[in-house]
């Protein structure tokens, strides 16, 4: 950590000893990198850390003696779902509160013990506003006709969506992970649009597991990731630009958070 965070070194934050893992782990083509924190007292360790020190020595690693590997982890989509004060989304009769949604209770980020706090508010709000909806019937704006729901089971076809999924994932951690440039995400946005086709095939064609439509949400949840991350010319927290590394003012975010509410109007 001497090299990218002299100061604070491993207590720097998240995003920037993420990156010096990463990168550290890319350029030395390791496995893992090593947390080494043998320098307490075990007693101290035992103490304070009791689930994580069972936890690895069932594993074999005393971490009193022993160096800890260590990997980045993915999060929670770090923004979520844009709300109002009340919880609400642009779509009718949804809401979202906790760490999936954005309602700018904690910022564009909440992470451990802080998502209590916005569940609680946010619950309340969230639960006085759609009480007044409950007892209105929810009218369709379409018909769904084209899907027949007597498809036949392809068993092979079902045991191909788990390709899918490890494909997804690695992708997404290559191109769309802890550093981002534009070439890496308009690839995986290529990657991602044929596969949404695939997937939906899949959902026409054959019927419904619930592995299908975890797969079909997963997959336009990538689509949204890449396309947000191509339109954020910034860096800013756990979003890093390798080509557009400064983040940017608050006149300029205005500019692109104007932006980012015409897209949402837009069908």
């Amino acid at each position: 950590m001497q090299r990218y965070a002299p100061q604070k070194m491993e207590l720097a934050t998240r995003d920037v000893v993420a990156r010096a893992i990463f990168t550290e782990i890319e350029q030395g083509n390791y496995d893992y990198v090593y947390l080494d924190i043998r320098h307490l007292d075990k007693d101290f360790l035992q103490n304070r850390f009791p689930n994580i020190y069972r936890t690895l020595l069932e594993v074999g690693i005393d971490i009193s003696r022993d160096m800890i590997p260590v990997v980045p982890a993915a999060h929670y989509m770090g923004g979520g779902v844009l709300t109002d004060v009340s919880g609400k989304t642009d779509l009718k009769r949804l809401f979202a509160i906790g760490e999936t949604a954005f309602t700018g209770l904690h910022g564009a980020n909440r992470l451990a013990s802080n998502s209590l706090l916005e569940g609680t508010v946010m619950g309340r709000a969230a639960a006085h506003c759609s009480r007044e909806m409950i007892e209105k019937p929810l009218k369709l704006q379409r018909q769904i006709s084209d899907w027949d729901s007597a498809s036949v089971v392809d068993l092979r076809r079902a045991s191909q969506l788990s390709v899918h999924w490890r494909g997804l994932r690695g992708e997404m951690s290559s191109y769309a992970g802890i550093i981002r440039t534009e070439a890496g995400l308009r690839d995986q946005l290529k990657l991602v649009l044929a596969r949404r086709d695939m997937i939906e095939e899949y959902y026409w064609k054959y019927a419904i597991t619930r592995d299908l439509i975890e797969l079909r949400n997963i997959i336009l949840i990538a689509e949204l990731i890449v396309r947000s991350a191509l339109n954020r010319c910034e860096s800013r927290g756990g979003h890093y630009r390798e080509d557009f590394t400064v983040k940017l003012n608050h006149a300029q975010e205005s500019i692109i958070r104007a932006n980012e509410f015409s897209r949402m109007e837009t069908p």
